[in-house]
């Protein structure tokens, strides 16, 4: 999750929340408001805000305690609580929860102050990577096919390595659910230089709000990224590494007919 914290200035600067929250889709997400000055605060109210109306989610006070309105129940409570500080967890947040959060404080005898915090949601998925070897004319070519899933939609790119891999088609495809489906293809020629040695193709995802995902083959020996993730300075890289048997056997084919 990424945070712009900033002061949002509702009444003489006195309260400090998070303008934009950035989330990935299904997990936990804390909102936060704070006074920077002491108030006689009765109250704490969370709304959520929408273009036409505000919906009551939770609030608290000395008095009553706190209390989680009936239809956020199941993935809405109180991390923290007070009358100068107050903070909220949206669990494991959906698509329904992209949406702007209003925190306001009941001051008496000034009434109510309030910031707000606007929460957007992100989803990325591990890129899938596809690679064939065909013959052409007599020449041998790797069909590469590289695909991606996210909202909103991610950016692929390919290198051969780490030299960037040009001449490829775009394709997008709008899901049911909002997401966005990317494929990248490209055709590479088999030469000799890159059958004798062990090259490696990678795909990289990358989204707006900097997560990056990444997955390669290498080849000829055929193996390609699965399941194991690392840091990356751009946000977070995902690399693989199981052995595609079926791309390597398709390889090692190939090369068998091309020497008969």
């Amino acid at each position: 999750m990424n945070i712009d914290e900033i002061d949002v200035t509702s009444s003489a600067e006195l309260i400090r929340t998070e303008q934009l929250v950035m989330a990935s889709f299904g997990e936990d997400v804390n909102l936060k408001c704070e006074l920077t000055k002491q108030r006689n605060v009765k109250q704490v109210t969370w709304q959520r805000v929408s273009e036409q109306t505000s919906e009551n989610m939770a609030t608290y006070s000395e008095r009553f305690g706190s209390k989680i309105a009936d239809s956020f129940r199941k993935n809405v409570c109180f991390v923290e609580t007070g009358l100068q500080q107050c903070s909220i967890v949206i669990r494991r947040v959906q698509w329904s929860d992209e949406s702007c959060y209003d925190c306001l404080f009941n001051v008496f005898p000034d009434g109510a102050i309030s910031g707000r915090t606007c929460l957007k949601i992100y989803e990325i998925h591990n890129p899938v990577f596809d690679i064939k070897p065909v013959t052409v004319s007599g020449e041998g070519i790797l069909l590469l096919s590289c695909s991606v899933t996210g909202k909103p939609a991610p950016e692929l790119s390919w290198d051969i390595d780490d030299t960037a891999l040009e001449n490829s088609t775009t394709f997008y495809t709008k899901n049911p659910n909002g997401t966005i489906t990317v494929t990248k293809t490209a055709t590479v020629q088999m030469t000799p230089r890159l059958l004798a040695n062990t090259t490696v193709i990678k795909c990289a995802a990358q989204q707006e709000y900097g997560e990056r995902k990444e997955t390669f083959i290498t080849v000829p020996n055929g193996e390609t990224a699965d399941n194991q993730s690392d840091e990356a300075d751009t946000g977070h890289t995902v690399i693989l590494y199981t052995i595609a048997d079926s791309i390597c056997i398709s390889i090692l084919c190939f090369l068998l007919k091309s020497r008969l």
